[in-house]
Parts: structure tokens; sequence; C-alpha cells
């Protein structure tokens, strides 16, 4: 009998501590199998990825860092992820001024989205926010071609610029009323293209004037898109509601793919850590002093970053390359950038075609 009722108890016993354990490990593969959704994404400033999450959340932060974004492995919350105020932090970009984080936050506060402006302490993505004067509610940025900050109103999607380059001065707007944005970028030639807030299609302005040129509502990829980012191919990378998509061809109109570690870029176009930047935050790096200034890079980071510096692109400007190289003249009615554009979406159907010719004729 007493042997009977120890081995019901072992059961017993058994049962418990699997049901303690269960929750830890359906927790460890469910984390495993679904990555993260990213909101925001750059390049950091140590050769990896560093973004912003919004699925997952914890009482750590959002922060999060990866060396390869197509593998979906992302780092637990980086340090000081949260602000003081713990607001969110659900865009990022780079100060023009220092290279620091620069982050738009939000925070519910009766039912209603509140945003505000932050900056890190300086270059270590570990170091705590500090609140910037914003009189509006600005929920994305991007640097103007002068230095001066722009944003996306979070409530009407129109751009805002600051009054001046000093980060801490008031917006001013909308200026140049048109379609709602929800974030807003440079293209490789200089020109603005933004991803639609009503739609989260992809748009390009008519022409290089952002503050005077209309959004082009027929020249439309219709990805849908939450965040982007140029890689160094030259391909866009997008953020999508079901995760990473990239372009296989450089291109404003070529289509995006699903982005995972069997993806196969058709038609490179080398870009630099330069390039990249001035497409996503607006302004060419600063980066003489970047491996010299940040204390938390090791000596191997170091010599990754000045090698970066010795990739510094030739073309710094090269939408006005291409003008004096033959002999454009900006006409504010020019469809000579919609047709290249368009002949570009035509080649690109073009190759795809043959791709498939040549899978069937392989087969």
């Amino acid at each position: 009998m007493n042997k009977l009722i120890y081995f019901i108890l072992l059961i017993i016993s058994i049962i418990l501590l699997l049901r303690r354990i269960k929750p830890y490990v359906e927790t460890f593969v469910e984390s495993q199998m679904n990555s993260p959704k990213m909101y925001s994404i750059l390049p950091s400033l140590q050769d990896s990825w560093i973004g912003a999450s919004l699925n997952s959340i914890s009482s750590n932060g959002n922060i999060k860092m990866t060396t390869s974004l197509p593998s979906k492995l992302w780092t637990p919350p980086l340090s000081y992820s949260f602000t003081d105020d713990k607001y969110i932090i659900l865009h990022l970009n780079y100060s023009k001024d220092d290279m620091a984080l620069l982050g738009c936050g939000v925070k519910l506060i009766n039912g209603k989205q509140h945003w505000k402006l932050y900056k890190k302490t300086n270059k270590n993505p570990m170091t705590k926010w500090l609140e910037v004067n914003s009189n509006e509610s600005i929920s994305s940025t991007l640097y103007d071609k002068d230095g001066v900050l722009l944003g996306i109103h979070s409530e009407n999607g129109q751009i805002y610029k600051k009054t001046s380059s000093i980060l801490g001065s008031n917006w001013k707007g909308p200026v140049n009323f048109d379609i709602s944005m929800s974030k807003i970028y440079f293209d490789r030639d200089g020109i603005m293209i933004g991803i639609g807030k009503n739609d989260n299609k992809l748009y390009k302005k008519n022409g290089y004037f952002w503050n005077k040129d209309k959004w082009d509502k027929q020249l439309i990829n219709n990805q849908k898109l939450i965040d982007l980012v140029l890689d160094y191919d030259g391909c866009f990378i997008g953020l999508t509601d079901n995760g990473l998509v990239k372009q296989q061809n450089p291109g404003f109109l070529s289509p995006f793919k699903k982005y995972d570690i069997d993806f196969v870029v058709k038609d490179k176009q080398a870009t630099t850590f330069d390039e990249i930047i001035k497409s996503r935050c607006g302004f060419i790096p600063q980066i003489n002093n970047i491996a010299s200034e940040v204390e938390h890079l090791d000596d191997e980071l170091k010599q990754l970053v000045n090698f970066k510096k010795m990739q510094k692109s030739q073309c710094k400007n090269r939408a006005k390359l291409v003008k004096n190289a033959f002999g454009l003249e900006y006409d504010e009615n020019s469809k000579l950038f919609k047709n290249i554009e368009l002949r570009n979406q035509e080649i690109s159907q073009l190759n795809s075609q043959i791709n498939i010719l040549e899978d069937i004729i392989l087969q």
C-alpha cells in the first residue's frame, strides 16, 4: 500500500514539474520561430543593423541589433531602449551633428497617441535617451539637403521643418501640403520618396525640389511598407506586416520579394555606407572621427568603421553629376525621370519573363 502511495505521489510530482517547465519551453520555441516585427531599421556604426521592434516589446525595451537581417536573429533589447518617461521609440534616425541615434517615441495617454523626439547621449546606442524640444507631434524624421531636420506630423501626415539647424528649434509647417505620408526618404538621385500614410504604398516626388514638387500619383510602387532602407547592393529593403522584403533589382518601381537566407539579388549596384545614410537619414555622415570617438567599439570594429571611411562615395551628389554629364536643366514639367523609371520597370518585367523561361527550359 505504501509503495502504491509513493508511486502516485511520484507521478503527481513529475506532472507538476512538467507543467511548471512547459510554459518556458513554449516561450523559447515561439520566440525562435516568430522573429520580431521590426518597425524601423538602420545600419549601425558597428557593421551590423539596429532596429525598433513592435511586437516583442518587453520590460527591457524594444531596440535590438542583428548582424544579418535575413537571419531574423536579433539580440535581446539594448540597455536604455525606453526613455525615462516610458515612451516607446518606433522610428530611428541619426543626428547629423554627432551620429547619435535620433528617435521618435510614442506613448498612449487616455487612449490617444502622444509623440516626442529624443536623442541618445552620444554615439553609444546603450546610453540614455534625452528629450528634444518638439512643439509638434512628429512620428518620423529626415534631414533636408540644407541640414535642417524635417518631420512627418503623426496626425496629418504632412512635412514639417525645423526653423533652424539647431535640433531644439521649433517645427514649422505644413510645407507644400500634399498626400499624407508616414515616412520620407531620398532615393539615390536625391529625389524624395515616401510611404503613404493611408495606403502604405511607395510614392516619389515629381522632381528634385520636395518643397514645391508634388507626389506623383501615377509613378507608384504598390508594395505595402512600414519602413525602407537602402542596402549595400543598391536594392531597397522594406519592412512589412509579414516580415522583410527586398528588391532583386535596383530601381524605384522594382518589385519586392520575401527577404530570407535564400534570397538572391539579380542586379547589383555597389552602394556605400555614406549613400545608405544619405538616403535613409538625409545627410552624408561625418565618419572621420567615428571610430576614435565611439568608446564601446573594440579594435576589430574600429577597423571595420575605418574601412568604411575609405569606401566614401566618389559621387556625393549623383543627381548633380548626372545633370552636368548630360547637359540637363531642371524642368518642372519634365517627364525624363518618370520615363526612365517606367523603362526600368519594363526591363525588370522582361528580365522576370526571361528568368521564368530559363527555369522552364532547365527543368
